[in-house]
């Protein structure tokens, strides 16, 4: 009897194990079959909202993990800085999220023979997002996808998104360096309308660096690179003497400590903290980089007649510059205006591109900034 129970114990432990693996093998089919489908060269239109490439697309769907981390917030998120309560506080429904979809062209608007793609084993032009946003004030806030583009049209470098679609902001960051458009949402009986959008590539004429087997030195491939900052198109602009050598100055507050390698007025080092209300220091600037925001110092002098002084820079040079097409649609590129004294410098933009978050301007006579143009001006035009 003991011979016959064991006997059916091991059948039935053939029996399990057949099925459970008949469960795996229909698992690892079945996903492999739902894979391939969204990963071979299908048409988009054949696998509704699937994760994947597409012929010339690349697809990425985040509908669904979307709305499910915005409806799982409504059970985290806590307003008043307590422990949630993990009771649903409907931060977040279907009236103040909004269904977008992305694409993210290629293909210049100025010039469609200029196209960007993957690189050059993958010619894909095209990535389109599926995402949801919660509207703030009217808008939704989208963080744009850096360059994806590494196979690009020939010395030609990504100068930012542009798009046609009404009512959109586009602005750039230069510290993170990560651009970012203001979308305009409407609503139908009190429920946003779903957006659809596109934004294509800007590209321009740009000095380009390699390294490869041939060229690996990497002073060698930043050496036909220029300067971060604004450059004029068209005309002529000058080129100045290294300031490398000269100075710039800044200041510190009370009980704050000198950063390293500054000298005070007369040359000599700084260290510890200030122990005045301000305390000004100079930086040499050790690298040719002009700008013409900055006031630069020379150490002049001898001994204890050693003054900093104001070194105005000299031109050594002038280049003409690179016109635009005539009738080029002027997005993404800047505009310099002329700030009045007094007057907010916020959203504006400085000669070396970085977008001012506070402050007025201070000089007689006003401040020269930047204004990031935007595809139709303020009455609609383009």
């Amino acid at each position: 009897m003991r011979y016959r129970k064991r006997i059916n114990k091991t059948k039935t432990k053939i029996l399990l194990a057949s099925i459970l693996f008949l469960i795996i093998i229909t698992c690892i089919t079945t996903y492999t079959l739902t894979y391939s489908e969204y990963t071979t060269a299908t048409t988009l239109s054949e696998v509704e909202n699937a994760s994947g490439v597409f012929d010339n697309i690349v697809v990425v769907d985040d509908f669904s993990s979307d709305y499910n981390y915005y409806m799982g917030l409504n059970y985290t998120n806590s307003q008043d800085g307590t422990l949630p309560s993990g009771v649903d506080q409907n931060l977040y429904n279907d009236s103040n999220l909004v269904k977008t979809i992305i694409h993210y062209s290629g293909v210049d608007l100025n010039d469609n023979s200029l196209v960007g793609y993957v690189s050059l084993d993958e010619q894909q032009d095209t990535y389109v997002y599926y995402k949801y946003y919660p509207i703030e004030d009217g808008y939704i806030n989208v963080e744009l996808i850096d360059n994806p583009f590494t196979d690009r049209p020939d010395n030609k470098g990504f100068n930012g998104w542009i798009t046609d679609y009404s009512g959109v902001t586009i602005s750039y960051d230069d510290n993170y360096y990560r651009r970012y458009a203001k979308i305009p949402v409407t609503l139908t009986d009190n429920l946003p309308n779903p957006i659809e959008i596109t934004f294509y590539a800007s590209w321009h004429t740009a000095n380009v660096g390699y390294i490869d087997s041939t060229n690996n030195s990497w002073n060698d491939a930043m050496s036909p690179l220029i300067s971060a900052g604004m450059r004029q198109m068209g005309g002529s602009i000058y080129t100045y003497e290294d300031v490398s050598e000269f100075y710039t100055s800044d200041s510190i507050g009370f009980w704050q400590s000198y950063p390293r390698g500054v000298v005070d007025s007369s040359g000599n080092s700084l260290s510890g903290t200030c122990w005045r209300g301000t305390c000004t220091y100079y930086i040499k600037v050790g690298a040719n980089n002009y700008n013409p925001d900055v006031t630069y110092y020379e150490l002049t002098g001898n001994g204890n007649n050693r003054r900093m002084r104001v070194h105005t820079v000299q031109i050594t040079g002038e280049e003409q510059t690179e016109y635009l097409p005539e009738n080029t649609i002027l997005a993404g590129f800047y505009r310099e205006i002329t700030i009045n004294r007094g007057s907010s410098i916020v959203g504006y933009y400085d000669s070396k591109g970085i977008i001012q978050t506070s402050g007025t301007c201070g000089t007689n006579g006003g401040c020269v900034y930047y204004e990031l143009i935007q595809y139709y001006d303020s009455n609609g035009n383009v």
